[in-house]
């Protein structure tokens, strides 16, 4: 049985109609704009670069030196 991918109830209203297909993995998302996963040093960043690059269609282009 596959587990339920629906939003609590407590966080529904935060989320609008059109995007919660795509939370609940119901929709493609073929949208080309590039997304730039930005932080202060030991914020986090990197490991959010990590898991996004992680996907078959994204690409990590890594950090940039200060």
């Amino acid at each position: 049985m596959q587990p339920s991918r629906a939003l609590p109830p407590s966080c529904a209203h935060f989320v609008r109609p059109d995007r919660q297909a795509l939370l609940e993995g119901r929709a493609g998302f073929a949208d080309p704009t590039p997304v730039f996963v930005v932080g202060m040093p030991r914020s986090g960043s990197t490991l959010v670069e990590q898991i996004v690059a992680s996907h078959s269609q994204a690409f990590g282009a890594g950090a940039r030196a200060p």
